[in-house]
C-alpha cells in the first residue's frame, strides 16, 4: 500500500484491522486501549501526570463494570494491561504496583508514534467511533484530529469510520466511511476492506 496507516482508536478494532488489511504488526500509543472523545490529544499532552499513583479508577460497561482502569490526566481507558481477578475485572489491589510498568509501555509507545507521524510523507490516521451521526458531528471530529495531529505532520490526512454515520463523506484530506454492524469486536470485514481499497484510490493519489 502507498499509505501509511496509523490507528488512533476509539477502540481496539481498529488496530486489528490495520493488522489485517495492510500487514503492519507495529503496535503505536492507541492501539490496545480505549480513547473515547478527543483524548487522542493525549499525544501532545504533557507526560507528567500520566498513570501517577492514585489518580486513576476502575469503571466498564453497564454488563461488566470493572474491566477497564480510567486514567484520570489523559482519560484513556486501559482493558488489557492490568492484573485481572478470577472473575474478569480489574485487580483494584494490584493497580497501583503495575502503574510504573504502564507508564514506561505507554509513553515508549507515545514516543514511538509520535516519531513514525512525523517521519511518514504518506501517513494516514485511521479512527473507528461509533456515536458520530451527522455531517456536523463529522466535521467537527475531522477538525479536532487535525488541530491536534497537523503540527506534528502537516501532511496528514484522516479517516472517520463508524456505523452510525447517515451519509459517507469524500474529501481529498479525509475520508468519511460508514461501516456494517458487527458482532465480533473485530467489526465487519467486508466494510474494512472496503475502507482500505477507498483510500488506496482516494487519498494521496
Amino acid at each position: 500500500m502507498k499509505n501509511n496507516y496509523i490507528g488512533i482508536g476509539a477502540y481496539c478494532q481498529t488496530a486489528a484491522q490495520i493488522r489485517r488489511c495492510t500487514g503492519n504488526q507495529n503496535s503505536s500509543l492507541f492501539d490496545w486501549l480505549v480513547s473515547p472523545g478527543q483524548t487522542f490529544n493525549f499525544i501532545r499532552k504533557e507526560d507528567a501526570g500520566f498513570l501517577e499513583s492514585g489518580n486513576w479508577e476502575i469503571v466498564g460497561l453497564s454488563d461488566n463494570p470493572d474491566i477497564r482502569v480510567l486514567d484520570k490526566y489523559s482519560g484513556l481507558l486501559f482493558q488489557h494491561e492490568f492484573p485481572l481477578l478470577d472473575s474478569g475485572g480489574i485487580d483494584p489491589d494490584k493497580v497501583e504496583s503495575h502503574l510504573p510498568t504502564a507508564k514506561k509501555k505507554f509513553l515508549h509507545l507515545k514516543a514511538k508514534t509520535l516519531q513514525f507521524i512525523r517521519s511518514s510523507e504518506n501517513c494516514v490516521l485511521v479512527r473507528a467511533e461509533d456515536g458520530l451521526i451527522t455531517r456536523d458531528d463529522t466535521m467537527r471530529r475531522v477538525e479536532e484530529i487535525r488541530e491536534v495531529f497537523k503540527p506534528i505532520n502537516h501532511r496528514v490526512k484522516v479517516i472517520l469510520a463508524s456505523t452510525t454515520f447517515e451519509a459517507e463523506f469524500q474529501h481529498p484530506e479525509f475520508l468519511a466511511i460508514k461501516l456494517q454492524p458487527a458482532q465480533e469486536w473485530y467489526g465487519d470485514y467486508a466494510s474494512w476492506d472496503r475502507l482500505f481499497s477507498l483510500s488506496e484510490q482516494l487519498i494521496n493519489p
